[in-house]
């Protein structure tokens, strides 16, 4: 196409006679459309490259992008994972937390439950072992009283046999609380201790100078036994006799 487009441009250019003879020679300049197509030409191949190197391009962007989505897909369902594990583990020590935090509220109700329950049963049991003790008081009020006279006069009889004043120390207080005042004072005792008693005769004169003392011996006494006498009162210091006057007053209350 080339060829034939020069030998006609050639030809036109020669049928001018009033133009300048052509010089005859093998070179010939290429027409501006010649230029303009080798332009093209030219120009297709830099598009061609140009597109190659675009494309090529979108490639290696399509692939860094594929590569940037596949990374990012896997890290977020590392992180989605990590998440997963991390709510499970919260979510289980909250549900441990809360799961003692219940057990420990519902044993302490229990306990608490339990406590009331006891404080209650123990107070039940004391005020029925009260009502039973007074009861068994008022039924065994009496018996109980004559048991404590008994050994009241066991114990007073046990004392005055191991003292060396024998029943001195029953006559003493009486005696003090006597008028001190010229009296006759006779004091009763049983024949067995009849001697013993006139030898703290004289230690009662002593300590109570306003009295003449004399002693008799009583049979009828019982053990221990002693019957003050003055010309104001009759004092018996028989501790039975006493015991049983307390015994009456007792039960009388």
């Amino acid at each position: 196409m080339l060829s034939s487009h020069k030998i006609i441009k050639a030809g036109t250019q020669a049928s001018h006679p009033s133009e300048r003879a052509a010089v005859t020679t093998n070179w010939q300049p290429k027409s501006s459309e010649y230029l303009l197509d080798d332009i093209e030409e030219l120009n297709d191949e830099q598009f061609q490259e140009e597109r190659h190197r675009i494309e090529e391009l979108i490639r290696e962007k399509e692939s860094e992008k594929q590569a940037i989505l596949t990374e990012a897909k896997l890290e977020a369902e590392v992180i989605k994972a990590r998440a997963t594990e991390e709510g499970y583990q919260e979510g289980e020590q909250k549900g441990l937390q809360e799961g003692f935090k219940a057990g420990f509220q519902q044993a302490l109700l229990a306990a608490t439950e339990e406590a009331e329950s006891i404080k209650a049963h123990a107070k039940q049991v004391l005020a029925d072992a009260t009502a039973e003790a007074q009861q068994f008081y008022e039924e065994k009020r009496h018996d109980i009283i004559a048991l404590a006279a008994q050994m009241a006069e066991k114990i007073i009889h046990e004392t005055i046999d191991a003292s060396d004043n024998k029943i001195i120390d029953l006559v003493t207080p009486i005696l003090t609380r006597m008028d001190q005042e010229s009296s006759f004072i006779t004091i009763s005792v049983r024949p067995e201790i009849q001697d013993q008693m006139k030898t703290h005769i004289k230690d009662l004169e002593a300590t109570y100078p306003l009295f003449r003392f004399v002693v008799f011996a009583d049979p009828a006494l019982e053990k221990n036994g002693c019957v003050i006498e003055s010309s104001h009162a009759i004092i018996d210091l028989q501790i039975k006799q006493q015991l049983e006057a307390m015994v009456a007053d007792l039960k009388e209350l």
